[in-house]
């Protein structure tokens, strides 16, 4: 699998973050987080909830909140699933999602 590049401009709030979770995994019952951080690995976003949009095709979205996106840069991002019984997986877990954060004009 391979990694997943998410482009926007600084202080965006949208297109939202979507992500199939590969290997493939039926979210029904499960919750999921997501988290952002630097490449000096100080956490932006911080395990905030996610929205599960296909629970048997296992694809989930993050909507960005004010704030998420108010510095440019480069992040490396992952979603957490939280199981029933307490199992937890984070995604991806071969690959990497880069956010990309251009600076406006």
């Amino acid at each position: 699998m391979s990694g997943l590049v998410h482009t926007m401009k600084r202080g965006d709030t949208s297109p939202a973050i979507r992500f199939t979770l590969e290997p493939l995994v039926n979210l029904t019952g499960a919750s999921v987080v997501f988290s952002m951080q630097t490449d000096a690995r100080v956490r932006v976003i911080n395990q905030a909830p996610a929205a599960i949009k296909n629970a048997p095709g296992g694809v989930v979205r993050y909507d960005w909140q004010p704030g998420n996106t108010a510095v440019a840069g480069l992040f490396r991002a992952e979603f957490k699933v939280l199981g029933p019984g307490g199992a937890v997986e984070t995604y991806p877990n071969n690959a990497k999602i880069i956010v990309f954060i251009g600076p406006g004009i």
